[in-house]
């Protein structure tokens, strides 16, 4: 900790020298103390809350039984004892345990984990009090904010880094509820699961991801899960041991541009999402939700995309009245602006199926593209005949499918049971969403 503070003070004094050229010396080193002495009470006040968590684990590589030693952070929420890391810290560890900032250690029980959102929460007991911290407010936070990372870099103890802010609500594709802070301080392995501070020692993000190689690159990004996302599944997980989803039970797109021509009252409608298809007997239909409606904001949370709302709702509390406003676009043009009150359902209750599959098939072709499931256990697109309805569709090889209709998990299969279920409708098409390139996007698959 000591070579980090250095390499603040000596960051600080190459800048402080910058911004005070023109001060008289006495004043900025006035300046320059105080703001010192703001980062060493900040180290001081929250370190004990943060630990080191690691244990043994057994895997089997070419027919042999091969043991090792992971390693990982967390960061203690509550004086009962309970941390807050990432799932996969602790995945396949038998036994956790959780060596504190004075060097002591404690064995944890794991209390709950959703892979998901890449979030668990294990409990220690201890005879003495446990040092915590507190949830900050992740919407709050602006670009270029300076935020400090704490953590167990690379198994060597708890260390800190200091940078700033340096992107917002960044989807990168791990899962659909992605929300991650961008941050340009030092996050390496070891990391994952520790505190992401504001320099008033509230957490608003949890380590989770590294990007970039600073050897080849010149630089490396880290993505922390925001704490408004975060504190959210964390407070489900302590109280039931899982987090379950909500679900609205709409087919949706991204909005389309040509609909700010067609809209007389409202004439720039720039963000939200366009319902294709309402499901029968689901908290939509019974709302009143109809085809067409372009859904702008769910819970006073204003939607900015079809990832948006899926995550918006995901997170919404189950069969409790909520606020969903729609936007009604009549055949004159005219729009009007309806208020909907929804009691959102449990997203296993109504599309189990998609999760419980049991019969699976590595490829499946279908309007002549190639679905394959990979070694990552991604479906991948691996080919797409020329002329087909696949190509003509926008498939290229090489996509990756994240999303097909309401299916979240897919498999070849799974695509499979999607055009069964939307012959079964009458339909031609799906809305799958696919990357390509390290991006997102919709695409309408005609598959006949």
């Amino acid at each position: 900790m000591m070579n980090v503070v250095k390499i603040i003070i000596v960051t600080l004094l190459l800048s402080t020298s910058l911004i005070f050229s023109n001060i008289k010396t006495s004043e900025a080193r006035s300046v320059f103390v105080m703001t010192n002495n703001t980062f060493i009470n900040l180290i001081n006040k929250v370190s004990p809350a943060v630990v080191k968590i690691h244990g043994s684990v057994t895997a089997k590589k070419d027919g042999k039984i091969k043991k090792g030693t992971v390693s990982g952070s967390g960061f203690i929420i509550s004086e009962k004892g309970y941390i807050v890391t990432n799932a996969h810290v602790i995945e396949n560890i038998k036994d956790i345990i959780v060596t504190l900032n004075d060097g002591s250690l404690a064995r944890a029980k794991l209390i709950g984990k959703d892979k998901s959102m890449d979030l668990a929460v294990i409990k220690i007991s201890v005879p003495f009090l446990l040092h915590f911290v507190e949830w900050g407010d992740s919407d709050k936070l602006k670009m270029g904010q300076l935020v400090l990372v704490m953590g167990n870099p690379l198994g060597i103890g708890i260390s800190s880094s200091l940078g700033i802010v340096s992107g917002l609500h960044r989807y990168i594709g791990t899962n659909i509820y992605d929300d991650f802070i961008q941050t340009d301080a030092d996050i390496t392995s070891g990391n994952s699961g520790g505190p992401l501070f504001t320099l008033d020692g509230k957490v608003v993000g949890i380590n989770s991801i590294v990007m970039g190689n600073g050897k080849t690159s010149g630089s490396s990004e880290g993505f922390s899960i925001s704490s408004n996302l975060a504190s959210i599944v964390v407070s489900k997980l302590i109280k039931n041991g899982k987090f379950t989803r909500a679900y609205l039970g709409v087919r949706i797109e991204p909005l389309p541009k040509e609909i700010s021509d067609k809209t007389k009252l409202y004439k720039k409608i720039e963000k939200g999402a366009k319902v294709l298809e309402v499901y029968k007997n689901t908290p939509a239909s019974k709302a009143g939700i109809k085809i067409g409606d372009i859904i702008l904001s769910v819970n006073n949370k204003e939607i900015e995309s079809t990832v948006n709302l899926i995550r918006i709702v995901s997170l919404s509390p189950i069969d409790k009245p909520i606020e969903i406003v729609v936007l009604r676009i009549n055949k004159d043009g005219l729009t009007i602006l309806k208020k909907l009150t929804v009691k959102l359902a449990k997203y296993k209750k109504l599309i189990m199926n998609s999760l419980t599959i049991t019969k699976t098939s590595n490829t499946f072709v279908v309007a002549g593209a190639t679905f394959k499931l990979n070694s990552s256990s991604n479906t991948v697109v691996t080919n797409v005949i020329k002329g087909s309805k696949g190509f003509l569709s926008g498939l290229q090889k090489g996509d990756k499918v994240l999303i097909v209709e309401t299916y979240l998990k897919v498999t070849p299969y799974v695509i499979a049971l999607a055009i069964k279920e939307a012959k079964s409708k009458n339909l031609s098409s799906l809305m799958i969403l696919i990357e390509r390139n390290g991006q997102q996007k919709y695409i309408n698959f005609i598959f006949k």
